[in-house]
């Protein structure tokens, strides 16, 4: 099956469909359908975003048939592997390049135990591959693999509207069963052979913040797609937070975000996600189209939400002074008093978890306050008591997230720097 457009729009579709007499439920060719259904949606939202975002399409989507005629869109085949149904524990689909002019989506049949993958996040997922793959001009060894993975995924879900990845895959538990949440960071646990039975998936949402932890059953490493939910979910948190701030249209602020934010990216390749995510992104935000002057030392017009959704995933770092759990900007005793009302009696949660962490062991539970106290009055087994580790209770700084200690500081206003003047 092909689906093409020409430069005069959808009046170009060629649709080739292939039926297997063998399958008296048509479940062939609803794949098919379906499978085109979602190219074509997927067509029509880029073309949407990049024309409302005034970000050219560099040279039109590249044609391995016909290189070097810039108004001609790129063809994409749609493979449905229905005579080989999945081979379990193998489902979903991959994007294809190194043997298939035009470029290849393929997507494998059902099983005993999963639906038929032509369903719509999988078939924008791998989408999301084409066009990175088309407007890098058929390059993509500059690209690390987690990125790649969490840009398709922030394409379908900005699509679809939904944070889950293959959202009722699973036969019999379809009103539960997803591969990963972008919301959430759920993960479906477990090694690819526990597909093959009729058991409810089980999720891990640990992967909601950077950097996700490796898992035995995920050796020698996390996967790509795993690797990359803090930074997708950090897109969708933006999604979301944009729309509260700006109802109505924060949903289209956060899609134009994301291509003025790739419109360079792809030409110069994806490194691998990190912290400079949101400082790449402030810089965007800070240009004309988005109401900026340029100067980021006065802020952006979308700092606040930005700053917030990925500091929430661990890919921003602001500034702050540890033993401040309250934020009030002096470490006394009434961030001690604030821990334990957390913890103990339904609390306000701190809205910077890290400076908490007032012995700097990665979690927040009652020997922080204690830990401060004795720091305060003296009370440790051998006083001078240590004070709260760096940065310390008089200074501000940053503490990198590690697999032992990923707390996150979504906000922290005491050392927040306040809008600078610009030339």
């Amino acid at each position: 099956m092909f689906a093409t457009d020409t430069e005069t729009g959808l009046a170009g579709i060629e649709l080739v469909l292939n039926d297997d007499p063998n399958d008296p439920n048509r479940k062939l060719l609803t794949a098919q359908l379906n499978a085109w259904q979602w190219v074509m949606a997927s067509r029509q939202f880029v073309d949407a975003i990049y024309t409302r975002a005034e970000v050219p399409l560099p040279g039109g989507f590249w044609n391995c048939e016909a290189p070097g005629l810039p108004a001609q869109r790129a063809r994409i085949a749609i493979a449905i592997r229905a005579s080989e149904p999945w081979a379990c524990p193998v489902f979903g689909g991959r994007y294809e390049t190194t043997f298939y002019c035009p470029p290849r989506i393929t997507l494998y049949g059902e099983n005993d135990f999963l639906h038929d993958s032509a369903m719509s996040s999988i078939v924008t997922h791998e989408f999301g591959h084409h066009l990175t793959f088309e407007l890098t001009q058929r390059d993509n060894s500059a690209h690390s693999a987690d990125h790649a993975e969490g840009l398709a995924d922030v394409f379908a879900a900005f699509l679809l509207g939904d944070s889950r990845l293959a959202r009722g895959i699973q036969k019999g538990h379809e009103a539960t069963s997803f591969q990963r949440d972008l919301a959430t960071g759920a993960w479906r646990i477990g090694d690819p052979a526990d597909l093959c039975n009729d058991d409810p998936w089980q999720h891990d949402t640990s992967n909601h913040v950077w950097p996700v932890l490796p898992f035995a059953w995920d050796a020698p490493g996390p996967k790509p797609h795993r690797k990359a939910l803090p930074y997708s979910g950090a897109w969708w948190d933006l999604r979301g937070l944009l729309e509260q701030a700006f109802p109505g249209t924060g949903t289209q602020i956060a899609e134009d975000l994301f291509v003025k934010l790739y419109e360079t990216k792809f030409l110069v390749g994806l490194p691998a996600i990190g912290l400079a995510s949101a400082a790449e992104l402030l810089v965007v935000d800070d240009t004309p189209y988005f109401g900026g002057d340029g100067c980021i030392a006065n802020g952006t017009p979308h700092r606040a939400q930005i700053v917030d959704a990925f500091a929430g995933r661990n890919l921003y770092l602001n500034e702050l002074r540890r033993g401040d759990a309250d934020a009030s900007g002096v470490v006394n005793v009434a961030d001690a008093s604030f821990i334990t009302n957390y913890l103990f009696l339904g609390g306000a949660a701190p809205s910077c978890l890290d400076a908490a962490d007032t012995d700097d062991d990665g979690q927040v539970i009652v020997t922080d306050a204690v830990y401060l106290l004795n720091f305060l009055f003296g009370t440790c087994a051998t006083p001078p008591c240590p004070p709260p580790p760096f940065p310390g209770p008089m200074s501000c700084g940053t503490d990198s997230p590690t697999w032992e200690d990923r707390l996150t500081c979504v906000e922290y206003l005491p050392c927040e720097d306040a809008p600078q003047a610009c030339p």
